[in-house]
């Protein structure tokens, strides 16, 4: 209890004795923890990739390949699209030799897929032509078609017609990927197409914990099929990369506060006399240190909490416009992180300004009581 009013009081000496520059190492250490936060979140991949990562498709999709070939009607009809999380099902059926153009006939077996939308709302990258196929066109499966970007399609023209699987298409675009023929829905299914594969695409991110349930769900739906891409490679490369974006952060943050404890050393310095009274009441130099940074740690917390209360009140309004990165939010939990790490930070940097102080003042002090 004596030590607790010891060191409130030895505080309260250093607001009353340097106002001014106890007022510039305030400010010093508040701005140092709200840019804390601000590299934190932006610097952080694992915070990046919750906020702009969810306007990201790859954060989104998942893709499901089958061993064999599934019916048309067994995927379309599982409960699982039902879900509201779903924006749209990509299905992809492999083209075998028989159903490929003779402009395409000298192309390996299974290396052409034909692909569609369920909800058809998606833009396909398209070199040439149209990018997706009208609302007409989906609600009467007209026999429509994007063509893969190879060689053998630039020589065709756009209004030209195709046949696939024997079936006679009109040409409407070009697409960028050299391997995919995109058809309507209802074009698809009356071709009785198998399915070789489907990406979910969600209409929201989630969670890393949600990511993995999901993926779980996935399994149980379709136990026939391998997850070959999801969300989870995104968010273990962030997992893997946490230590060393943080390091760097956290220099960023210990370099910006060793200008500030210049000011801490000055406050301290002031009040050297108070430590040589202890060292001849009997404090060891170790106590006088630890009495120095419980100090510091006090500051540092009270300093990193009123930081973190201007950073979410004005998150909104100011702090969020000012983010490299869009779309990143601040939780409690990582308010809590930030104030803990900046605790522990502060007193890794004070330190040898504190053993410094502490040394100095005593030896400084014994040599004056004893002229």
């Amino acid at each position: 209890m004596k030590s607790i009013k010891l060191i409130f009081s030895r505080l309260w000496f250093y607001i009353s004795s340097n106002v001014f520059i106890f007022c510039m190492f305030a400010i010093g250490c508040i701005v140092c923890s709200i840019s804390f936060l601000f590299f934190y979140g932006n610097g952080m991949q694992t915070k990046r990739f919750a906020g702009d990562g969810g306007n990201t498709v790859g954060f989104r999709t998942y893709k499901l390949e089958f061993s064999k070939p599934v019916d048309y009607d067994k995927i379309i009809n599982n409960e699982i699209f039902n879900s509201d999380l779903i924006d749209d099902v990509k299905l992809v059926h492999s083209l075998n030799s028989e159903e490929l153009p003779k402009e395409l006939k000298d192309i390996p077996s299974n290396f052409l897929s034909v692909c569609t939308y369920l909800e058809g709302k998606y833009e396909i990258k398209s070199s040439q032509g149209r990018t997706k196929f009208t609302d007409e066109e989906i609600k009467n499966g007209e026999n429509v078609l994007i063509v893969p970007g190879r060689d053998e399609m630039y020589n065709m023209q756009i209004g030209n017609e195709i046949i696939l699987s024997n079936n006679k298409y009109e040409i409407i675009g070009i697409a960028v990927p050299p391997d995919e023929f995109y058809m309507t829905t209802k074009s698809f299914a009356s071709m009785k197409y198998s399915v070789k594969s489907i990406s979910i695409i969600l209409n929201t991110q989630l969670s890393s914990v949600e990511n993995g349930k999901y993926e779980l769900k996935l399994h149980d739906e379709f136990p026939s099929a391998s997850l070959t891409d999801s969300p989870s490679e995104l968010y273990n490369m962030a997992q893997s990369n946490a230590l060393g974006d943080f390091s760097f952060v956290a220099v960023i943050f210990v370099v910006s506060s060793l200008a500030f404890m210049f000011l801490m050393k000055f406050m301290m310095d002031k009040s050297s006399s108070e430590n040589v009274i202890y060292s001849i009441v009997g404090a060891t130099k170790v106590r006088i240190v630890i009495l120095l940074l419980i100090e510091n740690a006090i500051l540092s917390f009270v300093f990193a909490v009123i930081a973190s209360i201007i950073h979410s009140s004005l998150y909104e309004v100011l702090f969020k416009k000012l983010n490299i990165t869009s779309d990143v939010e601040y939780y409690f939990s990582d308010y809590l992180f930030i104030i803990i790490m900046t605790v522990l930070l502060s007193c890794l940097v004070a330190l040898p300004f504190i053993i410094s102080t502490a040394k100095n003042s005593i030896i400084k002090n014994k040599n004056k009581y004893n002229e």
